[in-house]
């Protein structure tokens, strides 16, 4: 199949693809090259941070899905007891009044004052779709390139 390429969408290609592009890949490469010297441990200690950077970036998310007002960072997470120690601890005052805060509080959005409707993954990516082309063709909105490749590699 022959089909046309006009350099708009041969430059929008090789920016998917490259954003496709592991950090992961490029030290795989790097390695295989011969040119940097290898060492074994700093390769174990490299993969193992490559891991666990991987897992406190899922667990951010999986936060972040959580339907609170300021949700909690991950280091703040993952290093509780230290964070607790230097701020002296929540009182129980303050934990009831962030319970009740949360709770209390309807789905809605402050200029309909209707109930925000949840949307399913494909709508979501739809949507994404939407904007992507919106900020490409439109003239009168001023728009960054590299928001619309963050748009772009959000929707990858």
């Amino acid at each position: 199949m022959i089909f046309s390429l006009n350099i708009y969408d041969s430059i929008n290609f090789s920016t998917n693809a490259w954003n496709s592009v592991s950090q992961q890949t490029i030290n795989n490469c790097w390695r295989h090259t011969g040119i940097l010297p290898q060492n074994e441990i700093g390769n174990k200690i490299e993969d193992y941070d490559d891991q666990a950077v991987r897992d406190e970036m899922e667990l951010q998310d999986l936060i972040n899905q959580l339907l609170f007002d300021d949700p909690m960072d991950i280091k703040e997470f993952l290093h509780i007891d230290d964070f607790l120690k230097r701020n002296e601890g929540l009182s129980d005052e303050k934990v009831i009044s962030m319970v009740k805060s949360n709770n209390n509080k309807p789905e809605t959005d402050p200029n309909e004052g209707e109930l925000l409707e949840i949307i399913s993954k494909r709508e979501a990516l739809e949507y994404l779709d939407d904007l992507v082309v919106f900020f490409e063709h439109s003239l009168n909105v001023s728009s960054d390139s590299t928001e619309l490749n963050l748009l772009k590699k959000l929707r990858h």
